[in-house]
């Protein structure tokens, strides 16, 4: 079980509504397709609102991958707490595999994105947020057909991250990402396959217990990318 997650940039723009519940419903969601270079198959990736209230909002992955002999299938939790003029706020987070009976909640360290990049880096941007980095509407293909998108772009060191967001792949927004570097783990796209609705969260924050290293094993090593 060698393939750790590698948690994905989770994007979309100006959602800042007084109730966020009227933003994100619960069960909705989209389907992606992450291909990794140096990885042949590619891996399916789900992201959808667990739950909403009127000021927090929890998100909730789940990787499939069939690259190794035995597939690996993980769930990650987030609640998000936006504050209108400052970074949205990652609250609580939660790990979970088919090998973990408990969902298991996840540190400080572990609750960052990958290759410099943290998962509520976007999320709730402003349109003056993401305007800094918009570079003008195209028509983007992906698997799940083609739409009119806004196109931005950011640098995170050596990364450059192009990303196209639009209306059509509510609530999260994401249609397309891609990731370009002069290093080989850092290449890496992600492409809408098909919305979601009615999709049930798998982990129970109820039920979280404290990260063990078993936990640990499947997570990226914090400070391990920069």
């Amino acid at each position: 079980m060698k393939n750790k997650f590698l948690a994905v940039l989770l994007i979309t723009g100006n959602v800042l509504a007084a109730d966020l519940s009227e933003s994100f419903s619960p069960g909705k969601g989209t389907l992606y397709r992450l291909e990794v270079k140096g990885q042949q198959i590619p891996i399916d990736v789900s992201i959808y609102v667990a739950a909403s209230s009127k000021d927090k909002v929890s998100i909730e992955y789940f990787l499939s991958s069939r690259e190794s002999l035995i597939p690996v299938e993980m769930w990650q939790q987030f609640e998000i707490a936006p504050s209108p003029g400052s970074p949205a706020k990652i609250t609580k987070g939660f790990v979970q595999t088919k090998e973990l009976k408990n969902p298991e909640i996840l540190t400080p360290e572990y609750m960052s994105g990958f290759d410099g990049v943290k998962v509520n880096d976007f999320l709730f941007s402003s349109e003056a947020e993401l305007g800094k980095n918009k570079i003008g509407e195209e028509t983007v293909e992906v698997p799940a057909g083609k739409t009119k998108a806004m196109h931005y772009r950011t640098q995170v060191t050596d990364q450059t991250i192009d990303y196209w967001i639009s209306d059509e792949a509510k609530p999260i927004g994401l249609v397309k990402l891609v990731s370009t570097s002069s290093e080989e783990k850092k290449n890496y796209k992600l492409a809408l396959t098909s919305l979601m609705k009615n999709v049930k969260p798998f982990i129970d924050p109820a039920k979280g217990v404290p990260l063990t290293e078993l936990g640990k094993s499947f997570l990226a090593k914090p400070g391990s990318v920069k």
